[in-house]
C-alpha cells in the first residue's frame, strides 16, 4: 500500500509569501516541495538536546532553528544568536533568540566570498571587515524591502538580536556607498569577478578607481598587518574626505540610495 498524503495548509504574512515565491521561481522549484522539506528537516530536531545534534544534522537542511538549551550546550557562553557554519554550509538560530534581520545576516554569509573554503584561512585578517560588509548587505534589503523592521533595526527599538551590529563598519560601508557606485561593493562581496580572494580585491580596487577617477591604493597587505577593515576605512577617509566623515556620522540609508 502506498503512502497516505494529507494536504495542510499555511499562512504566512504577505511580504514572506511573496518572497517564498520568488525564491522558489529562481531556484526552479514549487513551492509546495520547498515548504515540505523546510518541514521534514525540522522533524528530526524536536525532543533533541544533546551537543553532538551538529553531527546529526542531515545534509539536505541548510536552516536550523535550535532550541535554548541546545544553543547553550553547543556554544556555550556564545552570544551571537545566528550562526553560519561554513564547514557544514548550514545556517543555525537559536529560537526566540533571533529574527527576520538574523536570517538576512546569516544567509548573506553563506553566499558571501568569504565563504569560500580557500578564503577561510584570511578569516583573522578580514573578520570586522566581512561582518560590517554584511550587516551592511542586511540593512540593505531590510531598506528595501522590510522598511518598519530597517526603521527598528537602526533605532535599536528591540532587543539586540533585531538591532544593527557591528554599526561603526556598518556606517563606514554606507559612506563609502554614499562616495561611489555600491556595484563594485556588491561584486566583490558576492564573488561576481572571481572567489579568489586577493584577486577579487583587485578588481574591486580597480573599480573604485574607475568610478571615482581617484588614485584609491591597493591596502589588501597593510590589512595583513592592521586588520582588512582599518586599512579600507583610512584610505577612504584619504580619498573621499569630508563627504565620507559626514556620511559616517549616520546610519540613514536614504541619504545614500
Amino acid at each position: 500500500m502506498g503512502k497516505v498524503f494529507k494536504i495542510l495548509g499555511a499562512r504566512f504574512p504577505r511580504d514572506d509569501a511573496e518572497l517564498l515565491a520568488e525564491v522558489c521561481k529562481a531556484r526552479g522549484e514549487d513551492l509546495s516541495d520547498f515548504i515540505r522539506r523546510a518541514v521534514q528537516g525540522e522533524l528530526p530536531l524536536r525532543n533533541r538536546s544533546d551537543g553532538q545534534i551538529l553531527r546529526t544534522l542531515p545534509d539536505y537542511v541548510r536552516i536550523w532553528m535550535l532550541e535554548q538549551e541546545t544553543w547553550k550546550q553547543i556554544f556555550g557562553r556564545y552570544r551571537k544568536r545566528g550562526v553560519y557554519d561554513a564547514n557544514g554550509n548550514k545556517i543555525l538560530l537559536e529560537k526566540d533568540c533571533c529574527c527576520r534581520k538574523t536570517i538576512f545576516h546569516e544567509s548573506l554569509h553563506s553566499v558571501s566570498i568569504f565563504s569560500d573554503p580557500c578564503n577561510r584561512e584570511k578569516y583573522e585578517m578580514t573578520r570586522l571587515f566581512t561582518e560590517g560588509m554584511t550587516e551592511f548587505m542586511t540593512g540593505l534589503l531590510l531598506f528595501r524591502r522590510y522598511r518598519d523592521c530597517y526603521e527598528n533595526w537602526r533605532l535599536r527599538r528591540f532587543p539586540r538580536w533585531c538591532s544593527v551590529s557591528y554599526p561603526r563598519e556598518t556606517k563606514t560601508f554606507l559612506a563609502f556607498c554614499g562616495c561611489t557606485s555600491a556595484q563594485s561593493l556588491l561584486d566583490f562581496y558576492f564573488g561576481t569577478q572571481s572567489n579568489d580572494l586577493p584577486v577579487a580585491w583587485r578588481g574591486f580596487v580597480s573599480a573604485i578607481k574607475q568610478d571615482t577617477r581617484k588614485k584609491f591604493r591597493d591596502v589588501f597587505r597593510e590589512g595583513e598587518r592592521m586588520g582588512l577593515f582599518v586599512a579600507f576605512r583610512n584610505e577612504c577617509e584619504r580619498q573621499f574626505g569630508k563627504k565620507f566623515r559626514k556620511l559616517r556620522r549616520l546610519l540613514d540609508y536614504s541619504e545614500v540610495f
